[in-house]
């Protein structure tokens, strides 16, 4: 029997509003240490609401978020140190050099330069971009750019990885490339992956559980089961009903 692992990531009861509009409606889930974790629903159902009060960006009007058991509200520098973030809208500083965008990152959080200079020599190198750590990014292309955006969210050694939309204005080929690779980073470091998306078969292909929401509410899920062709079926009848 495969032994319980405890829960990085705890949501309980978050609720947004946004004028009379209810855009994140009392939900709950967590994720185990080290899954690939799917956060899946259609445009619209609250994803990047729910992400942003996660991350800290935005204040819930109910509920609460920890990660790693820091409350977000509460202590929201020390729980943003235990995630790295890739949004969906890129947001690499194309005027900077790859290796400043990582200590930037870095810095932000308050790690010394010394220490943030080395550990992005050490990831710039191991994403095979040494030889272009002190090129502006402006000339690269767009994996190089995925790459500078991977190495610095995962700066400050974060425990989750969180990718907002990575299939969002980005070719097929491209966002598989991604894929393999946050896939290898995550078995290899034993990150935890949230992948928030609306795309059923990057779910289906690399997440473990998966959760589904739409309408602000969590329609079902975390489970595995739901990965299966059937269950997704019964999923997109119930919310054409």
């Amino acid at each position: 029997m495969e032994q319980e692992r405890d829960e990085i990531i705890a949501i309980n009861g978050l609720t947004k509003r946004f004028g009379a509009i209810t855009a994140v409606d009392d939900i709950s889930f967590s994720v185990p240490e080290g899954e690939l974790f799917g956060f899946l629903g259609p445009n619209g159902a609250g994803k990047t609401t729910t992400i942003r009060m996660l991350t800290g960006i935005l204040t819930p009007d109910a509920g609460e978020v920890s990660i790693g058991g820091i409350d977000m509200q509460k202590h929201p520098i020390a729980a943003k140190m235990q995630m790295g973030i890739i949004p969906e809208t890129s947001n690499v500083y194309i005027e900077l050099t790859a290796k400043q965008n990582v200590v930037l990152a870095g810095r932000f959080y308050g790690m010394h330069r010394k220490a943030v200079e080395e550990r992005s020599d050490l990831l710039l190198q191991q994403f095979e971009l040494s030889d272009r750590k002190d090129d502006r990014v402006e000339g690269f292309s767009k994996g190089m750019k995925q790459r500078v955006l991977i190495a610095r969210a995962l700066a400050t050694k974060p425990d989750v990885l969180v990718l907002d939309e990575p299939t969002a204005g980005v070719d097929a080929a491209a966002t598989h490339a991604l894929l393999e690779f946050i896939s290898q980073i995550h078995v290899e470091r034993q990150l935890t992956v949230l992948l928030v998306t609306h795309d059923l078969p990057l779910v289906r292909k690399h997440a473990q559980q998966v959760i589904w929401l739409h309408d602000g509410k969590v329609l079902c899920g975390p489970a595995a089961e739901l990965l299966s062709p059937e269950r997704m079926a019964e999923i997109l009848e119930m919310e054409i009903g």
